[in-house]
């Protein structure tokens, strides 16, 4: 798994949650200008990553989705 890979699974499900209308914010548009102008807007994030019970929030989720395949192929190969 790359950062690259990873990025691009956290693009895709922001991008399914600003498709189907579950941010009500323009939290998107605030992080761009936040980031342009050489600022974190957390909330912003946070806004598109939504909530999430694991202990490192939603990208901590996303991660752990994008490995668990990995680490299961990995302990087969290790047997």
């Amino acid at each position: 798994m790359t950062a690259a890979q990873f990025a691009l699974a956290v693009d895709e499900y922001v991008n399914s949650r600003l498709a189907d209308c579950e941010v009500d914010t323009p939290a998107l548009g605030r992080l761009l200008i936040s980031v342009e102008r050489g600022n974190a807007d957390k909330t912003a994030a946070a806004e598109l990553l939504g909530n999430s019970d694991h202990p490192l929030d939603m990208l901590g989720e996303i991660a752990e989705a994008l490995l668990q395949p990995l680490a299961d192929d990995a302990l087969i190969a290790k047997a």
